[in-house]
């Protein structure tokens, strides 16, 4: 009988990448709830101080976003087209 249990060194070719994939689409999943999650809190404080420190937050977000986004494309785990 064939055994498809992955976790067998014989049967795992593969599974590193779709794992790498997996991981880095979770994370980027993450990401996107923190620009999103960063982005309503900016709209709802009143203090000029907290607003500029989280704009601060939003663009780190982005730009790691942005890179994870571009890493993503460059291995073929991302297909946004």
């Amino acid at each position: 009988a064939m055994n498809n249990d992955y976790l067998e060194v014989e049967n795992a070719d593969g599974m590193p990448g779709l794992i790498d994939s997996t991981i880095a689409l979770d994370f980027l999943l993450a990401l996107k709830t923190g620009v999103r999650t960063c982005a309503i809190a900016i709209s709802e404080t009143a203090s000029p101080e907290v607003r500029l420190a989280l704009r601060s937050i939003l663009d780190s977000e982005i730009a790691l976003y942005e890179e994870m986004t571009e890493l993503m494309l460059k291995k073929g785990w991302l297909h946004p087209y």
